[in-house]
């Protein structure tokens, strides 16, 4: 196996619109210090973040926390291909659960679905 070169420029200029949010995103899909989501990995953010979806309100001290659950939901929704609006995690969670069932005769796992509402809201605080 050989050597693997990074060009750390061309890395930068390539993310540039994305760098603002990258503690938010890692934050938000987990680090040492909150749970993980299953399946959601850090590609899977950073091609959302790609897209467009913003997490510039997370961190920030002065922000309305509704409108930061709001985005927060809405960047997880699509990270699991849920991209009609909702700022609700428990209907991304029913959408979710609608897909899986709607392709296959068992029940998915649980782990494979985003969180609740509530449990999103409670791992906030």
């Amino acid at each position: 196996m050989g050597r693997l070169c990074i060009d750390v420029k061309e890395t930068a200029r390539k993310h540039s619109a994305i760098v603002p949010e990258l503690l938010a995103l890692h934050a938000l899909t987990g680090c040492d210090s909150v749970a993980a989501t299953y399946g959601i990995g850090k590609t899977k953010a950073i091609a959302v973040a790609r897209k467009g979806y913003t997490l510039d309100q997370l961190g920030k001290s002065l922000a309305n926390i509704v409108e930061v659950t709001e985005q927060a939901a809405a960047f997880m929704g699509a990270c699991y291909g849920i991209t009609t609006p909702t700022s609700s995690m428990t209907k991304i969670r029913q959408k979710l659960w609608a897909q899986k069932t709607g392709k296959s005769t068992a029940a998915p796992k649980l782990c494979s679905l985003p969180t609740t509402t509530e449990a999103f809201e409670h791992e906030r605080s």
